[in-house]
């Protein structure tokens, strides 16, 4: 059993054992999709998947299907037959439905997730092979974004609230290449590690209730991809005498 893990899907490609009948001149190939729960946002609104078959020599492709995820049930299978002998490049793209929000319905919307990989068809048994959907989440690019230049797994950006008021945070989940990805509503998980002096909603928003120091966690739950903000919250003109008095700026 083979696994690719390109991007998003993992492919599972069984290989075929057994010579080529004499007879046949083509084959088949079974594409067995594993959906994820629709609880789960793996990968975000997929609503369909478009498989295309490639020739690996001309890089072209010649054949194609495109496969609905089913309004219940977590499985379903397609078959396409008819397949030239040899190598066969399957290249895989997820695609949100057309009726989300931010999606014109004349909107031919771009894939939200990739992957790719390669199987053997023969003729005289058909090459199964298993797309499971797995999180496109990479990072969580959040706002200070992370200096290209600095390495530190542990970066967090130094934030400053003044008591009574308050500071958005913005964190983005993206995947590998940097684009994007779709969430729903609310579906980021917020947290202060010291609530009492500066607390943060649900939406993302801190609050400075008294002078102290926080770091805010904001996780993205399927992935567990996080990303971290150090906040200092301080009254102005306070003891340092500056907007910031307990801040290491």
């Amino acid at each position: 059993m083979k696994k690719f893990a390109p991007f998003l899907l993992y492919f599972a490609l069984v290989g075929c054992s057994g010579g080529t009948a004499p007879s046949q001149t083509t084959g088949s190939a079974v594409f067995r999709i594993e959906w994820p729960e629709r609880t789960r946002l793996i990968p975000q609104y997929t609503d369909s998947i478009r498989i295309g078959l490639v020739d690996p020599k001309t890089e072209k492709e010649f054949n194609q299907v495109t496969v609905t995820r089913p309004a219940s049930g977590t499985f379903s299978a397609v078959t396409i037959t008819d397949l030239p002998l040899g190598m066969v490049r399957n290249v895989v793209n997820a695609y949100p439905p057309r009726n989300i929000v931010g999606v014109p319905q004349s909107f031919s919307p771009r894939p939200i997730a990739f992957g790719q990989g390669e199987v053997e068809i023969k003729g005289d048994k058909p090459a199964e092979i298993t797309i499971t959907l797995n999180s496109t989440i990479a990072i969580m690019d959040q706002v200070p974004t992370k200096p290209k230049e600095n390495s530190d797994p542990f970066y967090r950006p130094v934030m400053e609230v003044n008591v009574g008021q308050t500071l958005p945070l913005i964190a983005t989940p993206k995947d590998a290449l940097g684009g994007e990805i779709l969430i729903r509503p609310g579906s980021l998980r917020w947290a202060s590690e010291s609530p009492d002096a500066i607390s943060v909603s649900q939406a993302g928003v801190v609050t400075g209730a008294k002078e102290g120091r926080s770091i805010i966690t904001v996780t993205e739950p399927d992935s567990g991809k996080q990303a971290q903000w150090e906040v200092f919250a301080s009254t102005p003109g306070g003891v340092g005498g500056g907007p910031c008095s307990n801040c290491p700026f």
